[in-house]
């Protein structure tokens, strides 16, 4: 989990929208053959807003509302 006082950089983004468009920058990401979902190190993500940040030297993909909360 992030805390507030936690310092991230984001380094990537990708955004799967619900008609099955993938856009990213700085994600090597794979969309899945019925378009429902994309993968990224061998993980299933729904449409959507992703973010790849970096912390503490490791990287995550967290989703927009979550970075909204913190």
């Amino acid at each position: 989990m992030i805390k507030d006082d936690d310092d991230y950089e984001i380094v990537g983004w990708v955004w799967l929208t619900d008609r099955g468009e993938l856009k990213s920058n700085g994600v090597n990401v794979k969309l899945s053959d019925d378009k429902k979902y994309f993968i990224y190190n061998n993980r299933k993500y729904p449409p959507g807003v992703y973010y790849l940040i970096r912390r503490h030297g490791r990287e995550f993909l967290v989703s927009e509302e979550f970075l909204k909360s913190i």
